[in-house]
């Protein structure tokens, strides 16, 4: 049998895709952003639960004015595998 607990590391590029609609306008905007995370996976029989920390480095300039999007996130979920 496989292990219980493992962790992970990685880092990429991603394709962000934004679109906020409000009663001023709408602003639509696409970006690449890079990311780095670090997370583990706890099995339990078939089930598992995925908790992962991601820090995301991402500015757009929607209209002249150039906007941070990125930061830190802290994702959990769970699932099953087959």
């Amino acid at each position: 049998k496989g292990k219980n607990f493992v962790p992970y590391f990685g880092a990429g590029l991603g394709l962000y895709l934004i679109k906020e609609e409000n009663p001023i306008g709408t602003v639509e905007e696409n970006g690449f952003g890079f990311f780095a995370e670090a997370g583990a996976k706890i099995y339990i029989n078939t089930f598992f639960f995925d908790i992962k920390a991601k820090y995301l480095f991402l500015s757009i300039t929607p209209v002249d004015e150039s906007k941070n999007l990125g930061g830190f996130y802290i994702l959990g979920g769970f699932g099953f595998s087959f």
